[in-house]
């Protein structure tokens, strides 16, 4: 509890004022995600066309990833199946597999449409988008690389038309070797 109210930069006498065990600080947490993910999610689904619903949903979730940066990173600290009550567990797990489907459909349906190529695997799709925003906040927006907008523009351009020029050449030279890391 101790390590939860240093990352929450509380008192831990203030963490038990408002929950009486980290499972109870866990639920809270899943929550508090969980409705607000979801409530992204569904304001992404309103814009009719399907590159703007993945626009605003990857906008909405990596600011989200970075604004709630703390409450991600104290369920990442303490949150496992065995220290969450089995109910809890399997909620979170449903939830999670309900917005995979979600996502997935919306893939489905754009390819059905012919805006995403028929050769993407949805579900695969589903889970980059799933787990970009929150790439994006730790690795790009947190560490000051990039604005929340200039990531997931670059994101976005990513997904969307690849990472290699379409109108590049396909093969070239010999490549020298990457300099090894230190």
């Amino acid at each position: 509890m101790q390590d939860l109210a240093n990352e929450l930069s509380i008192s831990k006498a203030t963490l038990y004022v408002h929950a009486k065990s980290k499972s109870d600080v866990l639920v809270g947490i899943l929550e508090q995600w969980t409705r607000l993910m979801e409530a992204d999610l569904d304001e992404a689904v309103r814009h009719p066309q399907p590159v703007q619903r993945v626009r605003v949903l990857l906008r909405l979730w990596t600011q989200r990833s970075v604004s709630m940066r703390a409450h991600r990173t104290v369920f990442a600290l303490c949150a496992s199946d065995h220290e969450l009550a089995p109910d809890v567990s399997a909620r979170y797990r449903d939830w999670e597999d309900a917005m995979q489907d979600r996502l997935r459909a919306l893939i489905v349906l754009a390819q059905k449409l012919g805006v995403v190529r028929r050769q993407i695997n949805p579900t695969v799709a589903a889970a980059n988008l799933i787990n970009v925003p929150y790439w994006a906040a730790d690795r790009l927006v947190k560490p000051g690389l990039l604005d929340e907008q200039t990531a997931v523009e670059q994101i976005l351009d990513m997904l969307l038309y690849g990472l290699f020029d379409p109108d590049g050449p396909t093969e070239v030279g010999p490549v020298p070797p990457l300099d090894q890391p230190r």
